[in-house]
């Protein structure tokens, strides 16, 4: 069913199918991906206005740098002593590459806000906000050897997580209603479907228009059928009441 108020919405397109009209809307509704969802990478962010990302406690990068190679299995003496430094994630951050694959994040602020693995061209409103990682233990028993194919199949299907999470933060969520026209006013199909990130895939509105117009349909024959068996049992009535 829809999302409430969807009367009061303004549609984000129309489109006409088969005598039915496809609302599609924004939802005002949608859920955080990194919430609702499982995902393959974790995404660490750290901002001072925003709670970005996945839920972590780290209140510094380092310090998550630090926790997270400790979960991976590396751990030094130095490193209990460096994770007080400023240069902690400089001399780390290799270590945590090759026992990880990591993506950097990138935060644009500016009349909202928008997400990205690469660097936004404005250095004033936008900086490396987190990182995006996998660790390469999950990523053999997901996908086997990482070899050179393997690995940019799971670095392609990061940053699609990344632009999932985007299209949440920029608003770009999507879903449909589906109303009769005039002409199909007799057929019912109410039909709604939500939480479209980034495009509204409308193969399942139409599958559910093309369902409706079938079940219709046959259910027209089959009262027209029966109405014709009504009217010759009619028939047989009379004439055997006329007989008598």
């Amino acid at each position: 069913m829809g999302r409430h108020g969807v009367a009061k919405m303004q549609a984000y397109e129309t489109i006409e199918y088969r005598g039915f009209n496809i609302n599609v809307y924004y939802d005002e509704d949608a859920r955080d991906p990194r919430q609702e969802f499982d995902h393959l990478g974790k995404m660490v962010c750290f901002h001072r206005n925003y709670i970005l990302g996945d839920k972590h406690d780290y209140k510094t990068s380092s310090e998550a740098v630090y926790n997270i190679l400790l979960e991976l299995g590396y751990e030094t003496e130095q490193m209990h002593v460096d994770i007080g430094n400023i240069e902690f994630i400089k001399k780390y951050w290799p270590k945590f590459e090759k026992l990880a694959i990591v993506l950097p994040l990138y935060l644009y602020d500016h009349s909202g806000i928008t997400m990205s693995t690469r660097p936004f061209s404005c250095p004033w409103d936008s900086g490396q906000v987190g990182f995006i990682y996998l660790s390469r233990a999950d990523a053999r028993k997901e996908y086997g050897r990482l070899t050179k194919k393997n690995l940019q199949k799971i670095i392609t299907y990061m940053t699609g997580e990344v632009r999932e999470y985007d299209y949440f933060l920029t608003g770009q969520v999507y879903g449909y209603t589906i109303e009769p026209t005039d002409r199909n006013k007799e057929i019912d199909c109410d039909h709604s479907c939500w939480g479209f990130y980034g495009e509204t895939d409308l193969s399942e509105a139409k599958s559910e228009i093309r369902y409706a117009i079938k079940n219709y349909k046959k259910e027209t024959v089959t009262h027209v059928l029966m109405e014709r068996i009504r009217k010759m049992e009619l028939k047989k009535l009379f004439a055997c009441s006329w007989a008598y």
